[in-house]
């Protein structure tokens, strides 16, 4: 679809001038929250279509996901392994590699809300912590599709009333606990679902190309 095409590169450009640190560009970081929408959105649509038209499979959703992801994040770890390697000491080597692990294992954003506090290595020499968003895209993968689909067998009224519940709850505890843990509203997938659920609000409710 090539609004969402253009929708997705209004965000990477919001993402790039936020890092680019202009003054002007400082909430620019909503980029991610609408990449985490637009997943919602086309998650949400391209799984009640096969699901309403039987070709829904769990092994042919996470296949497709496996293909998409993997191999740029395998190689992205791979290349900064080796530059870390050769640019970095032996302590930031180590924590280096933590990150690089737990990238791999698409916990990055928790590994990154552990080491958020105030004496924490500086943001600007974490080269792989722009994989926390990746890391909660990944866990969203875990349980969207079992949610989606247990709730789309009791039919459109349960799909739209479990998603509304599912972000209510989501944006309260977003909204209760970001004056006091910022960085876990920040980093924890939890905090994230409701993107998530706006994205597949529209998808279920939106007659685009009807999916139902």
């Amino acid at each position: 679809m090539h609004s969402v095409d253009g929708l997705r590169a209004f965000a990477v450009i919001l993402v790039l001038l936020f890092h680019a640190e202009y003054p002007w560009m400082s909430g620019g970081f909503i980029g991610v929250d609408v990449f985490f929408v637009i997943s919602g959105f086309l998650i949400t649509r391209n799984i009640l279509r096969e699901h309403q038209s039987g070709e829904w499979s769990v092994w042919g959703f996470y296949r497709r996901r496996i293909a998409r992801l993997l191999p740029a994040l395998f190689a992205t770890v791979l290349f900064s392994f080796i530059a870390a390697y050769l640019i970095l000491s032996p302590q930031d080597l180590r924590s280096f590699s933590a990150s690089a692990m737990s990238a791999t294992l698409s916990v990055s954003n928790i590994y990154f809300w552990t080491d958020s506090a105030y004496f924490a290595q500086a943001g600007e020499t974490k080269a792989l912590l722009h994989t926390w968003s990746l890391g909660v895209e990944e866990q969203f993968y875990l349980i969207w599709p079992f949610l989606l689909v247990g709730l789309s067998n009791a039919g459109r009224s349960a799909v739209v009333a479990g998603l509304v519940l599912l972000g209510a709850l989501s944006f309260a505890g977003a909204w209760y606990f970001q004056p006091t843990r910022p960085d876990a509203v920040f980093f924890l997938t939890p905090f994230r679902i409701f993107q998530f659920v706006a994205g597949g609000l529209v998808a279920v409710l939106v007659p685009i190309k009807c999916i139902w």
